[in-house]
Protein backbone atom coordinates (compact mmCIF):
# COMPACT_ATOMS: atom_id res chain seq x y z
CA UNK A 1 0.00 0.00 0.00
CA UNK A 2 2.77 2.36 0.85
CA UNK A 3 4.09 2.16 -2.89
CA UNK A 4 0.77 3.49 -4.20
CA UNK A 5 1.81 7.09 -3.69
CA UNK A 6 5.72 6.59 -4.09
CA UNK A 7 5.69 8.64 -7.28
CA UNK A 8 2.71 11.09 -6.38
CA UNK A 9 3.45 15.21 -7.15
CA UNK A 10 1.52 17.42 -5.34
CA UNK A 11 -0.91 19.47 -7.47
CA UNK A 12 -1.76 23.14 -6.35
CA UNK A 13 -5.56 23.24 -8.15
CA UNK A 14 -5.61 26.97 -6.98
CA UNK A 15 -2.27 27.85 -8.70
CA UNK A 16 -3.88 26.44 -12.11
CA UNK A 17 -6.68 28.16 -12.08
CA UNK A 18 -4.99 31.52 -11.80
CA UNK A 19 -3.27 30.93 -14.48
CA UNK A 20 -5.19 29.94 -16.68
CA UNK A 21 -7.37 32.55 -15.96
CA UNK A 22 -4.69 34.76 -16.31
CA UNK A 23 -4.18 33.11 -19.78
CA UNK A 24 -7.72 33.90 -20.64
CA UNK A 25 -7.58 36.99 -20.03
CA UNK A 26 -4.59 37.90 -21.74
CA UNK A 27 -6.16 36.02 -25.03
CA UNK A 28 -9.60 38.13 -24.52
CA UNK A 29 -7.28 41.17 -24.51
CA UNK A 30 -5.66 40.70 -27.47
CA UNK A 31 -8.93 39.84 -29.26
CA UNK A 32 -10.14 43.06 -28.21
CA UNK A 33 -6.92 45.15 -29.27
CA UNK A 34 -7.13 43.78 -32.61
CA UNK A 35 -10.91 44.35 -33.14
CA UNK A 36 -10.38 47.92 -31.86
CA UNK A 37 -7.60 48.35 -34.73
CA UNK A 38 -9.78 47.22 -37.11
CA UNK A 39 -12.62 49.57 -36.23
CA UNK A 40 -9.96 52.56 -36.36
CA UNK A 41 -9.50 53.25 -33.44
CA UNK A 42 -6.36 54.89 -32.05
CA UNK A 43 -3.74 53.21 -29.98
CA UNK A 44 -3.56 55.45 -27.12
CA UNK A 45 -7.36 55.52 -27.32
CA UNK A 46 -7.20 51.45 -27.38
CA UNK A 47 -5.01 51.58 -24.17
CA UNK A 48 -6.65 54.19 -21.84
CA UNK A 49 -9.79 51.76 -22.41
CA UNK A 50 -7.85 48.75 -21.22
CA UNK A 51 -6.19 50.66 -18.43
CA UNK A 52 -9.45 51.74 -16.96
CA UNK A 53 -11.89 48.39 -17.59
CA UNK A 54 -8.63 46.03 -16.35
CA UNK A 55 -7.18 48.23 -13.88
CA UNK A 56 -3.22 48.41 -15.46
CA UNK A 57 -1.59 51.42 -15.44
CA UNK A 58 -1.23 53.47 -18.66
CA UNK A 59 2.50 52.44 -19.16
CA UNK A 60 1.48 48.91 -18.92
CA UNK A 61 -1.68 49.31 -21.17
CA UNK A 62 -0.17 50.94 -23.83
CA UNK A 63 3.09 48.13 -23.72
CA UNK A 64 0.08 46.19 -24.19
CA UNK A 65 -1.65 47.39 -26.56
CA UNK A 66 1.99 47.94 -28.56
CA UNK A 67 1.86 44.59 -28.18
CA UNK A 68 -0.90 42.96 -29.80
CA UNK A 69 -1.18 45.73 -32.46
CA UNK A 70 -0.93 44.29 -35.84
CA UNK A 71 0.77 46.32 -38.48
CA UNK A 72 -1.15 46.61 -41.71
Amino acid sequence: MGELFANFEPYDVQETRRIARAEGIQEGIEKLVRIAQNLGNPQNLVAQQLAEQYELTEAEALETVKRYWQQK
